[in-house]
């Protein structure tokens, strides 16, 4: 095998999937797409947002059972597991509020006409997915790579991150191991807000909370001197977050990204422009498919060396 090609969130767009992986070389033999050589590799957040999300999991899912392809647990797969499974008072793990329903709508509009055994299917295929993925030469999480919890899963769970009911069940409890663990892998490092600010996000939410660059090197981090050097956020949020200086009491709790460590692939942060590095290990492959972006894969032919011209996109 030549290599690994590692794809970003697709969030239910079908049409760009097919259109990446015929650029990227793969073959369809009736449902099924493979490539002689390579096997793609998705970073998870596969569905939401996006019309096609059932064509987009028959793809993906077809692609892993026959071994053309690796997945990776998203957080909107796992909220999905938490939507549509029930605790033992009869609960839904993942409570259907308003929020919640929204996030999901595209999906729940597709199972009233796409039938609802099919996606319990998708739904048991999820269960399956691990939460990290480790291979030669390269790490694949959705959203952090955080090795304290890497190292919980590994203790907890067997067959390389896959979740069990049980683990499902508590990681939707707050203030558990097994829920600071999806919240850490699954959406990211963040840090409050200093002083009263608040922004909303791409769907209107208020957030009293940033999503911190948890990828930058431990040099990077040493010479940041406000909030807008660790936080990924809209440029409005970031020139306030700029007259802030760090605390000094180590309320950051990371130290990051070693430079000598396996590079790390990711998606989740609905990146934007062209896809480059974000540093010499770390690359993020969201690229804000279903907002008018691109779906973005980083073609990893065993270097030792990352390289923008390494990027592929539709």
């Amino acid at each position: 095998m030549e290599g690994f090609d590692i794809i970003g969130d697709v969030h239910g767009c079908a049409g760009m999937l097919e259109a990446l992986l015929k650029k990227l070389g793969y073959r369809r033999d009736g449902e099924l797409f493979f490539h002689p050589r390579r096997k793609a590799v998705f970073v998870g957040d596969l569905i939401d947002r996006g019309a096609r999300n059932f064509d987009t999991l028959r793809i993906v899912k077809g692609m892993v059972e026959h071994d053309a392809a690796l997945a990776a647990l998203g957080n909107h797969e796992y909220n999905a597991l938490c939507y549509h499974t029930r605790d033992g008072s009869g609960s839904f793990l993942r409570a259907h509020t308003s929020k919640n329903q929204s996030q999901h709508q595209t999906v729940l509009d597709e199972i009233q006409t796409g039938g609802e055994t099919e996606w319990q299917a998708f739904l048991d295929w999820f269960l399956t997915l691990p939460l990290y993925i480790e291979l030669d030469g390269i790490r694949v999480v959705h959203a952090c790579w955080e090795p304290e919890e890497i190292d919980f899963l590994k203790r907890t769970l067997e067959n390389q991150g896959r979740m069990t009911n049980r683990f499902l069940d508590f990681s939707s409890r707050k203030h558990t191991a097994e829920f600071n663990a999806i919240e850490i892998l699954l959406k990211g490092k963040e840090l409050d807000l200093p002083g009263e600010l608040s922004y909303r996000d791409r769907d209107g939410q208020l957030r009293k909370r940033v999503r911190v660059k948890w990828w930058i090197t431990s040099d990077e981090l040493v010479s940041a001197r406000s909030y807008a050097d660790i936080a990924q956020a809209p440029p409005n949020v970031l020139t306030a977050l700029s007259e802030f200086p760090l605390p000094d009491d180590g309320a950051l709790r990371f130290a990051g990204y070693s430079t000598c460590s396996d590079p790390v692939f990711f998606g989740h942060y609905w990146l934007s422009g062209t896809p480059q590095l974000n540093s010499s290990s770390a690359v993020c492959l969201d690229y804000s498919a279903v907002r008018g972006g691109n779906l973005c894969c980083y073609r990893f032919n065993g270097e030792s060396r990352l390289s923008d011209r390494n990027f592929v996109y539709v």
